[in-house]
Parts: C-alpha cells; structure tokens; sequence
C-alpha cells in the first residue's frame, strides 16, 4: 500500500473576521457581470453590518456614493466602464465587490458602533487607465516626462458615536512622488488599509485628493474599490517538501450546489464551514477517491472553508465559493 505522507501544504490561505460587523459582499443578489448603481431609488444597500449610501439622480442617470459590481472587464477605458476594478475580481477570485464615487457623500454606517480594523482597496479600471494613459479631461499621472509629482489618494473618516471625528486614515491609490521614478505605482491590486487608529466608529467617511485638479475640482477619476470589510486574507508557511504536498483537488470552485474533491489516500474527516465559523456539514470518508459533497444547495452564496483533516490530526483547508 502506497504510504501516506502527510496532509499539510505549503501555503495555504485563511481569513481573519475581525469583528461581528464584516462583509465580503458575496451575499448581495446579483448575475455574473452585472452591477446594482441604486437606480431601483433605495438609496442605500446593507451587508454584514454595514449600511452603505447612495445618491442616484433619475434625470442625469447618475450615483454618488457606494454601487456593488460583479463587472469583469480591466480593458475598456472611460466613464462606461465605471463599475470594473483593475483586478477583474474581488479578493481572492470572489465575484463581487464595492464600489465607491467620491463625488459627493459617500458614508458607510455600522448597524452598531465599533471598531473596523480595515478592508481591501483598489482602483477602477476606469480611474486605472485614466491615470496611467490621461484623456481629454485628465493628465497622464507624471506628466510627458513622468516627473510630474502626482498622487491619488483616498481618504478615511472616523466618525465617533457623537458625531465627532475620531481620527483620519490617508491610502494613496497612485503615487509619483519619488525622486526614484522606479517607486512610482498606480496601485491595481487588492491592497489592505488598516483602520485600526480610528478606534470605536459609527460611521466611515469617504474623500479622495489628487494633484491633477481644475476650477471645477477633481480631474481624474473620483473612484475606488473596496471589498472584505473587516476580513482579512492570511498566508500560512509550512516548510514542506513539494514531495510531501496533499494533492487534492475540489471542483468546480466557484460551484453551486456541490463539490467533488480528490481524496489522497487515507481516512478524513472532512469539515465544511461558513465565513463565521458556523459547521454546516461535516462527513468521514475514505481517501483514494472522487468523492462528491452534496447538502450545499441550501446555503447562502459566499465563503466556504473545507477543512480536510487525517488520522494523525494532519489538516488542510481549501476555499470554496459558493454563487447562486
């Protein structure tokens, strides 16, 4: 009999929750590329304990504030492509993401005070190609010899129980203020913005500053994209040989309604658990299989963890996403 090495893989990939008010937007009812801009008039969207505000003008067709998108595309550019981030995804492949438009108010209210340790940040496709090509209304970030010291920033509020501000938390979305050009960055990757000096809020407070500004204020795009409110994403090391590596595969992932995985050999006990640790289906099988994982129909769309754990008390977890 083939002898069973070992469960544990080099890297693999957990999500710290932080807080009871935490949101990855998975939950938000909406079709692969696809976006909500609050042209339904509610004025607001809620997830995970966060309200999220929006201004939509029925006449301009038009929103300020917070939209959500499930939008693929980080190729066109131009206002018709204001709902894509540059990553083509939320974080870690999710399919849905905020979107914010500075334009005007644009607020975030927790269902009850407290802190927020953070959340995930990158820039538009639209605000991305702008700043990296210009076009008739912005600058080419860095001017034609790109030493222009530009920068693009977000801006976070802290607003207190009292309506105070309690602190304030600056995020630079592009910067070419370096003397090294090699340093200069517009940022098209899903980055954490800790919010951990802003303490005990009930609300956050969105603005944006850049150098490249008229009469009439900002130039270049007012938008960024957030996504995993208070959730972080966490690499593990493990110094293990590649040799010594489960090989397991779960497909498809994102899936619907259920999962096959390949089984190493081996008993498991096999574990799957929702983004608040809830267990929502647990099994033994036995290893040198496909197996296929049925029972999830039922559950609401977003993160899974499928915690895969042998005899000697060897685990693996493995990411599911689970879609409409």
């Amino acid at each position: 009999m083939q002898k069973f090495t070992s469960l544990f893989i080099t890297l693999f990939l957990t999500l710290q929750i932080f807080a009871q008010p935490a949101t990855t937007f998975e939950e938000l009812p909406l079709p692969a590329e696809k976006y909500w801009n609050g042209s339904d008039g509610s004025g607001k969207f809620a997830s995970g304990g966060f309200t999220f505000f929006n201004n939509y003008n029925e006449a301009w067709a038009s929103w300020m504030g917070f939209s959500y998108s499930a939008l693929t595309d980080t190729i066109t550019p131009g206002w018709g492509n204001q709902y894509s981030a540059i990553t083509g995804s939320g974080v870690g492949q999710s399919e849905k993401y905020g979107v914010g438009y500075a334009s005007g108010t644009t607020n975030i209210k927790l269902e009850n005070p407290d802190s927020v340790k953070g959340f995930y940040v990158t820039n538009s496709t639209y605000s991305y190609l702008t700043i990296k090509y210009g076009d008739e209304f912005s600058k080419k970030f860095g001017g034609v010899l790109g030493t222009d010291p530009d920068y693009f920033s977000l801006i976070i509020f802290g607003i207190g129980t009292e309506g105070d501000t309690t602190g304030q938390v600056v995020y630079r979305l592009a910067d070419f203020t370096s003397d090294n050009p090699e340093e200069d960055y517009i940022l098209k990757t899903w980055e954490w913005v800790s919010l951990d000096t802003l303490g005990v809020v009930s609300e956050l407070h969105f603005a944006m500053e850049s150098t490249d500004n008229s009469a009439w204020g900002m130039n270049n795009p007012a938008y960024f994209c957030i996504d995993n409110v208070n959730v972080r994403e966490v690499i593990t090391s493990i110094n293990i040989s590649e040799k010594e590596m489960l090989q397991s595969v779960a497909w498809p992932n994102p899936f619907r309604d259920q999962v096959s995985l390949k089984l190493p050999f081996g008993q498991f006990d096999l574990t799957i658990s929702d983004l608040y640790g809830k267990v929502v289906l647990k099994s033994k099988e036995q290893g040198n299989a496909t197996i296929l994982i049925n029972g999830l129909a039922g559950e609401a769309p977003g993160i899974y963890f499928l915690q895969m754990t042998n005899q000697a008390g060897q685990t693996q977890v493995i990411r599911l996403m689970k879609t409409r």
